[in-house]
């Protein structure tokens, strides 16, 4: 059996927490939903593991995905998860990383922000907006 690594788990309106999990696609699947896919929004060799359906299956609004100068571009709906990456492969989360997606992804920082009526809803990510948004700038 493979050794688990950490990976930092983002469910709507909780704080982020570490988690073990099995350093393979089919098990973090299991954890965030049954259409999983991974998304490379950060410099960081970070995978971001959630459900691409969340938002047309109603699941709660989690995260808006915003650019540099702050303005979102896509929204992730319900659970997802953050997990290292290196040569293709599943890692842990170092602790730099640990931090910084935490803070990042704390419900009392993303509490002060405004939110988004439903005249500005953003929309979900596609898979055409994907490819456009998350060249993995660490390849």
């Amino acid at each position: 059996m493979a050794e688990l690594v950490t990976a930092l788990l983002v469910k709507p309106g909780e704080t982020p927490r570490t988690r073990k999990v099995s350093p393979d696609f089919n098990s973090m699947r299991r954890i965030i939903g049954a259409n999983a896919e991974e998304l490379y929004p950060f410099a960081d060799a970070v995978a971001v593991v959630y459900d691409p359906d969340g938002d047309r299956i109603r699941l709660p609004l989690n995260v808006l995905l915003k650019n540099g100068s702050g303005q979102p571009y896509g929204a992730i709906h319900g659970a997802f998860l953050l997990v290292g990456v290196n040569r293709g492969e599943y890692v842990s989360l170092n602790e730099r990383q640990t931090r910084r997606f935490r803070e990042m992804f704390s419900r009392e920082r993303m509490s002060s922000e405004k939110p988004c009526s439903h005249a500005e809803r953003i929309p979900a990510l596609t898979k055409s907006r994907k490819r456009r948004a998350f060249p993995p700038a660490w390849s």
